[in-house]
């Protein structure tokens, strides 16, 4: 297994959201946000700015849904994608 850094993951994370057009585009994410989880589950906890827009969740929340999924599949990462409206949500 390869060891990343929380910037790595957030990087990734960013990378995979941007190939996703409007809600996808929009998003941020902080790498001093990223946590691992504890030593046995390996998973990564991956806060994920966006705008607030109510119109808009539904689509941000099933997006971030194939996020994870796509990083399991082509990164063999575990991450959990934790949408936190900015400011104004």
């Amino acid at each position: 297994m390869v060891a990343h850094s929380p910037e790595q993951i957030a990087h990734l994370v960013q990378r995979y959201l941007r190939h996703y057009p409007g809600v996808g585009k929009s998003a941020r994410v902080a790498a001093e946000d990223v946590r691992m989880g504890d030593s046995t589950d390996q998973w990564w906890w991956v806060p994920v700015m966006f705008d607030p827009d109510p119109t808009k969740r539904h689509t941000f929340y099933t997006l971030l849904s194939e996020v994870e999924e796509q990083l399991e599949l082509k990164e063999h990462l575990n991450v959990l994608l934790i949408p936190r409206p900015t400011a104004g949500g």
